[in-house]
């Protein structure tokens, strides 16, 4: 059974299978629609956005929608619009291009779905300017909070590129693979949240971003091969990751923490297809599979995966895991994805295969 909020539009699956269907038209129509507009409002926001950058954006806020039509989570609509309008803001970009985006959404959706699933559809995007609104506050709440001290440390330090002195902090507090999943849980995770919020809101650049994450990414797995692996268990692991995603950190250091704690574990590419996926499983006995998403545009494929992979007889034993920063923007992960367990930290993680 799916979440349902109060506050609300109550969608049909016809609406998640005809916005679904009609996606790419949508997507072409709005842009050009956008790109070609002559109010100052919209051409002023463009050439801050860049018309391939602007294209991106409104092509992952198009799978938003689709994912929200099939998950009907108002926490996970929400997490995405205020992250959206802290990307805009931050660029100077007025909220008048938001509510004339949503509007011709609105539009171009009603003019592909025509039936009276055009009510659901104007109710869908009323929802969304009324969270627009919602936004303005709630985003001068966030930027008002402080991060820790600590957390800015470690952060000067990577944007610094002080890799010794950050790797001697690191190792400092991770005698243990047990301390590291709880450092990370408690520290890494922040530093990391810190650095795609630095991007977000344009305070580092794109090759920023991608430096820090590279070094850390090497200090941590260099950390990681100093725990003596345990005694090897029966079960196996499986792992994948979701087309699309860019983010291969999480994935790992789950490899590597499982593997420390005595369970073979298996890689499943993100590139392969849900069959390969079942055969995967049955060829090697899998026991556990883990589903990793860092970006919540990719829940429904993760949900999709579960869903199908249940249905196969032979795999009636395996137990579904989700895992991944995605997972905080849904309310109840379990009921959503129909996984028998989620993790929202390494530290979780730890304590019930440990």
């Amino acid at each position: 059974m799916r979440i349902r909020m109060a506050s609300m539009p109550l969608l049909s699956l016809r609406s998640f299978e005809r916005y679904s269907r009609y996606v790419e038209e949508i997507l072409l129509d709005v842009y050009e629609e956008i790109i070609s507009a002559k109010e100052p409002i919209l051409k002023e926001s463009l050439l801050m956005l860049e018309r391939n950058s602007y294209r991106y954006h409104l092509e992952e806020f198009l799978k938003i929608v689709i994912n929200f039509l099939y998950f009907k989570d108002e926490k996970y609509l929400k997490a995405y619009i205020n992250w959206r309008y802290r990307l805009y803001k931050s660029r100077d970009i007025h909220k008048k291009f938001l509510y004339k985006e949503n509007a011709l959404l609105e539009k171009i959706a009603s003019h592909y779905i025509k039936d009276a699933l055009n009510i659901e559809i104007t109710k869908l995007h009323d929802y969304i300017a009324m969270l627009y609104d919602e936004a303005q506050d709630e985003n001068s709440e966030y930027l008002a909070h402080k991060i820790p001290e600590y957390t800015l440390s470690l952060y000067t330090l990577l944007l610094q590129g002080e890799v010794d002195a950050l790797e001697s902090e690191i190792i400092k507090n991770t005698p243990t693979l047990q301390s590291f999943c709880q450092y990370f849980t408690k520290n890494i995770s922040g530093v990391l949240f810190y650095i795609g919020e630095q991007w977000t809101l344009g305070g580092i650049s794109v090759a920023q971003e991608h430096r820090m994450s590279a070094l850390l990414k090497e200090i941590l797995l260099k950390t990681l091969k100093n725990y003596e692996p345990i005694s090897m268990k029966k079960e196996k692991f499986a792992l994948s990751t979701i087309q699309s995603e860019t983010h291969t950190l999480g994935r790992e250091i789950t490899v590597q923490i499982l593997e420390k704690l005595g369970y073979e574990v298996v890689v499943l590419g993100s590139e392969l297809s849900l069959k390969d996926i079942c055969n995967t499983l049955y060829e090697f006995r899998i026991h556990h599979i883990l589903f990793i998403a860092t970006l919540p545009t990719n829940l429904l494929n993760v949900a999709q995966y579960i869903q199908v992979t249940h249905k196969e007889p032979l795999l009636e034993n395996v137990q579904y895991y989700a895992a991944g920063g995605a997972l905080k923007t849904l309310t109840n992960p379990c009921e959503s994805l129909e996984c028998d367990l989620f993790f929202e930290s390494f530290e979780d993680l730890y304590e019930k295969f440990a």
